[in-house]
């Protein structure tokens, strides 16, 4: 959530993120709280602020984050967590902590195609760093008034420097996969709409030790926004995937709310 404009290029941040997982034998939740300070000019963004869990003052990290426009077409973005939002709940779930250095770069043609690059170094507390680069292409295959479809194809390459462990933590994966998007705009009064979303993507990973096998994620979404600042989505999704050769059903629901004032 954002704050209205101050001092021409300023405004504050509020972040708020629920995490929960069931491990069979056990399950693990973690709730994170932030507060930061944004600064935007000419098409530049610069960000830090801190968060911790929930209000307890304990595990606390900083972020910092900096983006930029290079033209119409360029856009580049580099992060830096001390307390990782991409640590596994099984990791922290046994008391470790990471921090995540990130960087990517985009690439955008039109409103039809894009292209992405990402890269990323999160360094655990049990002193495994976990290195990754992904690559995704974008395009619109079909739109109208009221539909829009898009298809993508990616590619994912992850090491670990100390595989094992109690989360899952092999010593490479990779991953190719393709993707299909369709938003479907359902009901629209000048600023204020209604869109469903349906999204499903399949991908052949290999892993170090266990081969390659094939998964799968599907998702329905419905996204409402009401005039130019306030948007609230939910949804659900199912996907089956293959860790450390066991095939695993994976159910989520996603909430989220943003907003200006």
């Amino acid at each position: 959530m954002l704050s209205p404009w101050f001092a021409q290029n300023w405004r504050w941040s509020l972040q708020h993120s629920y995490d929960w997982a069931n491990f069979g034998l056990s399950d693990q939740d973690l709730t994170r709280v932030g507060a930061g300070l944004v600064w935007q000019s000419r098409r530049r963004e610069a960000l830090s602020g801190r968060n911790q869990r929930e209000l307890t003052g304990k595990d606390t990290g900083v972020r910092l984050g900096w983006s930029q426009w290079l033209d119409d077409h360029w856009f580049y973005q580099l992060g830096y967590n001390s307390w990782s939002a991409d640590l596994p709940l099984r990791a922290y779930q046994a008391g470790m902590d990471a921090q995540t250095l990130t960087a990517s770069v985009r690439w955008k043609g039109d409103e039809s195609h894009s292209a992405s690059a990402t890269m990323s170094a999160m360094e655990l507390s049990d002193g495994n760093l976990r290195s990754s680069l992904g690559l995704g292409y974008q395009q619109r295959l079909w739109g109208s008034a009221h539909h829009v479809t898009e298809g993508g194809i990616s590619a994912y390459r992850e090491n670990n420097s100390q595989p094992g462990g109690v989360y899952f933590n092999p010593k490479n994966q990779d991953s190719i996969g393709l993707s299909l998007r369709h938003d479907w705009t359902t009901w629209r009064r000048y600023e204020d709409s209604l869109t469903q979303r349906f999204t499903a993507s399949v991908a052949r990973g290999s892993q170090s030790g266990y081969g390659s096998a094939t998964g799968y994620d599907l998702g329905y979404q419905h996204e409402w926004k009401w005039d130019r600042w306030w948007q609230l989505n939910y949804g659900l999704g199912y996907g089956s995937h293959v860790y450390d050769g066991k095939r695993e059903q994976r159910r989520s629901v996603t909430v989220g709310l943003s907003g200006a004032f």
